[in-house]
C-alpha cells in the first residue's frame, strides 16, 4: 500500500540490477484482476512477487500522516477484500516490519536458483 520507496529500492538495487527487474506499484482496485494487470507487460516467466503491509502497520501509517487516505472504507476492510479476491500465486512478502536490505536479502534468498 505504501510501495514506492520499495519499488524504486528494489529497482536499482546492486544485487538484483543484474537481473534487469521491472518493478510495477499497481493500484489496489486493479489487484482484484492481478494476474490480469501483466497482458501488457510480455512477461515470459512465471515468477511473481508481491510486497505487502500488514493492517496494523497501514494503520499506524495512516495516524501519522496528518490527512486521511482511507474515505468510505477501512484499512481492514481494503485488507480483507484484497486478500479474498487476489490470487494466491507468486512469492508473497510482509515487509511490515523490513528494511528495504531485509526485503531485498528475503527476495533474493527466496528466488536463488530460479
Amino acid at each position: 500500500m505504501y510501495s514506492f520507496h520499495i519499488a524504486n529500492f528494489l529497482s536499482y538495487h546492486e544485487a538484483l540490477i543484474h537481473y534487469t527487474p521491472y518493478v510495477y506499484c499497481l493500484n489496489p482496485k486493479m489487484t482484484a484482476n492481478y494476474r490480469k494487470t501483466f497482458v501488457n507487460l510480455n512477461k515470459t516467466d512465471d515468477l511473481y512477487m508481491l510486497s505487502l503491509k500488514n493492517v496494523e502497520t497501514v494503520k499506524k501509517r495512516e495516524a501519522l500522516r496528518g490527512k486521511v487516505g482511507y474515505i468510505g472504507f477501512t484499512p481492514e476492510a481494503l485488507y480483507a477484500d484484497f486478500m479474498k479476491v487476489t490470487p494466491k500465486i507468486g512469492f508473497w512478502l510482509d515487509t511490515s516490519e523490513q528494511s528495504p536490505e531485509k526485503s531485498v536479502e528475503d527476495i533474493l534468498l527466496h528466488f536463488k536458483g530460479q
